[in-house]
């Protein structure tokens, strides 16, 4: 499969190139490849390493344009340092678990664009801020369940996190860890659900 990674913030990097075959490796590898979710013919990924944003995955040009946009959180590309921090960068070694977080961020394009049997739509997309981040919450859930061993967070992180971030009930998040809800429209139901409860 033609394959293209280009960079479009931090080409210059030291661990550019490192970078650069792990993504390959993250998509041509991934677990939710199957025979009937193949890779397309064509696709390039946009990588960007940056300090200002978090580490995620854009995939709205996709199919039109043939690309993704991932954006790489560059403390995320480091193992952490005794102390809790990543202080060094200059010398700091690559997280040996980088790849795991490639593998979630891809899964969200694989269910997203190639994946059928997922339903997702952008004409899904709540309109309330509350409800897309428990939709948001519940899918990271639904992907690391789906990639177990490989996945960048326990299902006790997954947890704490959403917990943290809007007060999505723990149970909740493992049954979407666990594949309860296999589809996008689910997701987004669950999470209409949960927000509906929380008004109550």
């Amino acid at each position: 499969m033609p394959l293209i990674v280009q960079f479009t913030a931090g080409a210059d990097h030291r661990c550019a190139s490192e970078l650069e075959a792990l993504v390959r490796s993250a998509l041509l590898n991934h677990p939710f490849l199957s025979i009937t979710v193949k890779l397309p013919a064509h696709l390039q990924v946009n990588v960007a390493i940056c300090r200002e944003q978090s580490t995620a995955i854009r995939f709205d040009t996709y199919p039109t344009h043939g690309d993704v946009t991932l954006t790489i959180f560059e403390f995320h590309l480091f193992k952490i340092k005794d102390g809790g921090s990543v202080i060094a960068l200059d010398d700091a070694p690559l997280d040996d678990r980088l790849i795991n977080l490639l593998f979630h961020e891809f899964g969200h394009f694989i269910d997203a664009r190639l994946d059928a049997s997922f339903g997702y739509k952008d004409s899904l997309h709540p309109d309330d801020p509350r409800v897309k981040g428990f939709v948001d919450d519940l899918w990271n859930a639904s992907i690391d369940g789906r990639l177990k061993d490989k996945a960048p967070h326990t299902l006790a992180e997954r947890q704490s996190d959403a917990q943290e971030e809007g007060g999505i009930p723990a149970d909740a998040i493992a049954r979407a860890w666990e594949g309860e809800w296999r589809t996008y429209p689910d997701l987004v139901r669950v999470a209409e659900s949960l927000r509906s409860t929380n008004d109550q």
